[in-house]
């Protein structure tokens, strides 16, 4: 509980593993998940449903890439897209903003593809 209880102090991204699992096609393509934070968005006055990923590009890529969201029991519960436009070598985090009713819950199965 101590852990739990200090890890909401600091932010939910430090109090949880958040897993983001790439699509097959996406890893064939080079690309790679780093670090993902969680946070809330302010413009939809969500909360927890605001997810910040880290991608690597061992390749060039331009596309949309779609996150989806299914709750512990394998239920969608939230999609996001952003459009990606990298050259080999780039990496940083893109956000992706789900509905306002969408509360990402450590438990919850993530995948972007």
């Amino acid at each position: 509980m101590g852990e739990f209880t200090e890890g909401i102090g600091k932010g939910a991204e430090e109090a949880f593993d958040i897993i983001v699992v790439p699509s097959e096609d996406l890893k064939k393509k080079g690309i790679k998940v780093g670090k993902v934070l969680l946070g809330s968005d302010t413009g939809t006055k969500g909360h927890d449903n605001k997810l910040s990923v880290y991608l690597s590009f061992d390749e060039s890529f331009k596309d949309v890439v779609t996150v989806k969201i299914s709750d512990a029991k394998g239920l969608e519960m939230g999609r996001s897209k952003d459009s990606v436009n990298a050259v080999k070598g780039d990496a940083g985090y893109y956000d992706f903003i789900f509905d306002a009713r969408t509360n990402i819950d450590s438990d919850s199965k993530i995948v972007i593809e």
